[in-house]
Formats: structure tokens, sequence, C-alpha cells
């Protein structure tokens, strides 16, 4: 992963480039987002039961995923922008 290997500036702007602690701040901020982002949730939902409960929950479950692709997006924006 990209992540994983990418030096960053803390709040000092002081730059990290250890990789111990990139990775700790990687999946204390935004490896969470990525993993649920990266999920295709479309193609589990197409073998789902044709319940109307079922259905109900999916659709609220596929909004908060958009939402997730939506902060990731905003996210690689700004890395492209800086």
């Amino acid at each position: 992963m990209v992540i994983f290997n990418s030096a960053y500036l803390n709040d000092e702007f002081v730059v990290i480039d250890d990789r111990k602690e990139i990775s700790k701040t990687y999946l204390k901020g935004w490896f969470t987002v990525d993993v649920v982002s990266s999920v295709p949730f479309g193609l589990i939902n197409s073998g789902s039961s044709s319940a109307d409960a079922s259905k109900i929950q999916w659709a609220s479950f596929e909004k908060i995923y958009r939402l997730l692709k939506l902060i990731k997006l905003l996210r690689i924006l700004k890395i492209v922008k800086d």
C-alpha cells in the first residue's frame, strides 16, 4: 500500500518517515475508511434476500458506504491539490 510508504508532516511540520510511525498513524486514522470503501457492497447486495426489512437496512448501509467513498475522494483531492 502506498500509505505505508509515504512520509507525512506532523503538527510541528516535522517530516515523519519512520515506517512504524506511519503505520500507526494510518491505522488509527484512515485505515477503516479505506477498507470499508473498498468493499464491493453492490455485488453483495444483489445476492440479498427480497425481504423489505433487509432492503431498508441495505439502503441505509449503502448511504453510509457512499459517504465513506466521498470522504476518501475528498481526501485524495486534498492530497493532489497540496
